[in-house]
C-alpha cells in the first residue's frame, strides 16, 4: 500500500485504515475513468450544482457552496464538450476523519479556486434569468412574499373574523365572496393577477385586496352589498388617494389600478369618472419599471421596488396597453402607448403565450386600432380616409380566421372587432360631408355593426331568467368590462341618431333597429339596481330619444371635431347645457359647470316638462344630440310615465 500524503496525519487504527484504502482505491478509478476528478480535503462537505447556460452548447457543473464540518464528501466535473452531466458522486471518505492538519498553501489555492467557480456560477445564473421564463418568483415591494401564485390554486379564505379598512370593519365571508365572484367574471377578462391568496393579499398587498373588493362590491345587485360599499367607498378612496402619490409603485399596485380602470367605480356624471387619469399613473409606473422593454429585471435596490416574475410583467404590460387604447378610443383622446418601439414590444410579448388566446386577440385588435386613428384623425380627402378605413377593416378581418373555437371566447372576441369598427367608423362618418356617397354607404355599414354589437351585448340577458331571487345573470352582466357596456350605450345610441329618425328608411328596417334599441333599454333595466346608478339613467335617454318623431337631419357643425366618434357626445353636452340654460364658456380658475341652486333646477325642470310636451323644436334641437344624458344631463327630470316606449 503507498504510504499516505505528508499533509496528513493518519490514524493507525485498523478498520479506520481499511476505510481510508477503500476510498483512495476509489478514487484512483475515478481518476483513470473520468478524467477529471477532484478530491476535496478532509472534514469538508460540499454541495454540487450543474447548471447550464441557455442557449450554450456545453454544461458546466461547478462547487456552489462549501461547509467546512465533519460529513460526508461530493465530488464534482466539469466537461465543457460534452454539455451534459458527467458525474455526481458521494461516497463516505474516511481519510477525512482522520484528517488533524492541513497545510496553509492548501488551503489558500483551494480557496482561490472555489471564490473563481463561485463569480462564474453567478455570471451564469444572472445571465440565465434574463431567458429562463420560469426562474423568477414575483413578491411584493414591502414584504419578501407574495399574494399571487401564478401556477398555484387560489385561496380565499382569511384567518381572522374581519378584515378592516381604516376603521370600517368587513365580515371575511364577505371578502371570501368578493373574491369568489372576482376569479369567476373578472379575472378571466382582464389576466392581469395570477392565483390569489386572500389571506397573504389582505397582510402584504392592502390596496390589491381591497380594490377586489371594491369593484365587485359595488357591482353586486344585493342591497346589503351596495350599502357596505356606500360604507367602505370614502376610506377607499383615501387609500387610493395614499398610494398615487407613495412613489414608486410596485407591481401590485400597477395591476391593481389596470383593474380599478376596467371596472371604476359608479359615478353620479361619467366625467367624474378618474379612470383616464389612473390610467396614466398606471402606464408611467409600468414603464418606471421597465415592463414595457425587459422581460425582467434584476430586484435592486437603487430602484426601490422589486421586479416581479417574468409572466406577470409581460401580462401587465400587455393588459396595460390594451385598457388604456380601449379607454382612449371610449374617450375620444389619443393612444397613450402608441411608437413603433412599443408595438414591437408588445408583438414580442404575445409570442411568449402567456395570456390566453382570446385576450391576446384582443390586444392584436387594439394594435390594429392605436396603428390607425393617428392616421385617420388628420385632415383627409374623403377618399384617403376611404383607402384607410379599407386597410384598417383588412387588417382586422384577417384576424377572424385565428377565432378561438370556444363559443364564449368566440364571442368576446367578436364584440371586440366590432367595437374598434363602430368606433372608427364614426371618426370617419363626422369628418365626411352630409352629402358626400361614401358617407351614406359607411352608414349602412355601421348600421349593421351596431346592429350586430346589440344582439351580442345582450344575447346574456336575454337568454337568462331575471328574477329576484336568482341574480346570477345580472350579477354576470354588471361584472362585465365598462367598456362593454360603453360600446353598447354607443351603438344603441348610434341607431337612434342615424336611423330611427329616417324617413328615406322602409317601415320594417325601422323595426329592427327599434327592436334593438329596446333589446339595450332591457338590459339596461335589468341592470338597474338605484334610479341614479349610470344603467338607469342610460335606460332613460333611451327612451327620450325613442320617442323623438322629428324627420329633418340636423346639419349643425360639430362644436369639437378632434375626439373622434367620441365628437359626437361632446357636442351634444354642449347642446344640452345650453337648453337648460347654463353657461358654457369656463371662466379662469373654474374646474366644473356652475350648477343653479335648488329653485332655480326646478323651475327649469318645469321648463322643460312643458317644452317636451308641446314644443316641437324644443325636440327637434334636444333630438339632433343623443348623447345628452349620458353624461351630466338627468332626464329623470323631464320623463312621463311612458307605458309603452315602443
Amino acid at each position: 500500500m503507498p504510504s499516505p500524503p505528508p499533509s496528513f496525519v493518519v490514524n493507525t487504527n485498523p478498520e479506520r485504515v481499511a476505510e481510508s484504502q477503500t476510498a483512495l482505491i476509489v478514487g484512483v478509478i475515478a481518476t483513470v475513468n473520468m478524467l477529471a476528478l477532484a478530491v476535496v480535503a478532509a472534514k469538508t462537505y460540499t454541495r454540487l450544482f450543474i447548471y447550464k447556460a441557455s442557449g450554450a452548447q456545453d454544461a458546466l457543473m461547478v462547487l456552489s457552496a462549501i461547509s467546512f464540518h465533519s460529513g460526508p464528501w461530493q465530488l464534482f466535473i466539469s466537461n465543457r464538450l460534452a454539455g451534459t452531466i458527467i458525474l455526481f458522486l458521494q461516497i463516505p471518505y474516511g481519510l477525512g476523519k482522520h484528517a488533524d492538519t492541513i497545510e496553509q498553501t492548501d488551503h489558500a489555492i483551494f480557496n482561490k479556486r472555489l471564490e473563481a467557480m463561485s463569480k462564474e456560477l453567478q455570471e451564469l445564473r444572472n445571465q440565465g434569468r434574463g431567458e429562463d421564463t420560469t426562474s423568477a418568483t414575483e413578491s411584493s415591494a414591502e414584504t419578501g412574499s407574495s399574494s399571487m401564485n401564478e401556477e398555484g390554486v387560489d385561496d380565499f379564505q382569511l384567518s381572522s373574523f374581519t378584515v378592516d379598512l381604516k376603521g370600517v370593519l368587513v365580515n371575511s365571508s364577505v371578502a371570501t365572496e368578493a373574491f369568489i365572484v372576482f376569479a369567476e367574471y373578472m379575472r378571466p377578462r382582464l389576466p392581469v393577477v395570477g392565483a390569489l391568496s386572500a389571506q397573504a393579499a389582505y397582510e402584504n398587498q392592502p390596496f390589491l385586496f381591497w380594490t377586489i373588493v371594491a369593484i365587485v362590491l359595488c357591482r353586486l345587485p344585493e342591497q346589503h352589498n351596495i350599502a357596505l360599499f356606500q360604507l367602505l367607498r370614502g376610506p377607499y378612496e383615501r387609500l387610493i388617494q395614499e398610494t398615487l402619490i407613495d412613489a414608486p409603485l410596485p407591481l401590485f399596485k400597477v395591476q391593481a389600478l389596470l383593474l380599478l380602470c376596467n371596472w371604476p367605480l359608479p359615478t353620479e356624471k361619467q366625467w367624474k369618472d378618474p379612470s383616464w387619469l389612473y390610467c396614466g399613473v398606471a402606464i408611467q409606473a409600468a414603464r418606471y419599471l421597465s415592463l414595457d422593454r425587459q422581460q425582467t429585471i434584476p430586484s435592486l435596490r437603487v430602484i426601490g421596488v422589486t421586479s416581479g416574475s417574468i409572466r406577470s410583467r409581460i401580462n401587465t404590460w400587455l393588459v396595460c396597453f390594451k385598457v388604456s387604447t380601449s379607454l382612449s378610443l371610449h374617450l375620444g383622446l389619443p393612444c397613450p402607448i402608441e411608437s413603433e418601439l412599443d408595438f414591437s414590444s408588445i408583438h414580442a410579448f404575445l409570442r411568449k403565450d402567456t395570456v390566453p388566446p382570446a385576450y391576446a386577440l384582443e390586444v392584436r385588435i387594439q394594435l390594429v386600432v392605436a396603428k390607425f386613428t393617428s392616421l385617420l384623425n388628420h385632415e383627409l380627402t374623403d377618399g384617403t380616409s376611404s383607402s384607410f378605413l379599407r386597410l384598417f377593416d383588412t387588417e382586422l378581418d384577417a384576424l377572424k380566421n385565428e377565432m378561438p373555437p370556444d363559443e364564449d371566447d368566440k364571442s368576446i372576441v367578436e364584440y371586440a372587432l366590432l367595437d374598434a369598427k363602430i368606433h372608427i367608423y364614426t371618426l370617419v362618418i363626422t369628418k365626411f360631408s352630409n352629402y358626400s356617397p361614401s358617407r351614406q354607404i359607411l352608414l349602412r355599414t355601421a348600421r349593421d355593426i351596431a346592429l350586430r354589437i346589440v344582439d351580442i351585448g345582450t344575447r346574456a340577458i336575454r337568454n337568462s331568467p331575471i328574477s329576484i331571487e336568482d341574480t346570477t345573470a345580472v350579477r354576470r352582466e354588471r361584472c362585465q368590462p365598462k367598456d362593454r357596456h360603453r360600446c353598447l350605450g354607443f351603438s344603441t345610441i348610434f341607431l337612434l341618431k342615424f336611423f330611427i329618425r329616417q324617413n328615406a328608411d322602409p317601415p320594417e328596417e325601422k323595426q329592427i333597429v327599434a327592436n334593438h334599441v329596446a333589446m339595450a333599454q332591457t338590459l339596461c333595466r335589468a341592470c338597474t339596481v338605484d334610479p341614479k346608478d349610470e344603467f338607469s339613467r342610460i335606460a332613460k335617454v333611451f327612451e327620450v330619444l325613442g320617442r323623438e318623431g322629428s324627420k329633418d337631419e340636423d346639419k349643425t357643425k360639430l362644436v369639437l371635431n378632434h375626439r373622434m366618434g367620441v365628437s359626437l357626445m361632446l357636442d351634444a353636452v354642449n347642446t344640452a347645457g345650453k337648453i337648460r340654460g347654463r353657461r358654457m364658456e369656463m371662466r379662469d380658475g373654474e374646474q366644473r359647470y356652475i350648477d343653479e341652486d335648488s329653485s332655480q333646477s326646478q323651475e327649469g325642470h318645469t321648463d322643460l316638462v312643458s317644452q317636451v310636451d308641446g314644443n316641437p323644436e324644443f325636440v327637434k334641437s334636444f333630438w339632433s344630440d343623443p348623447y345628452t344624458s349620458l353624461l351630466q344631463f338627468d332626464p329623470a327630470s323631464i320623463e312621463p310615465d311612458y307605458s309603452a316606449t315602443w
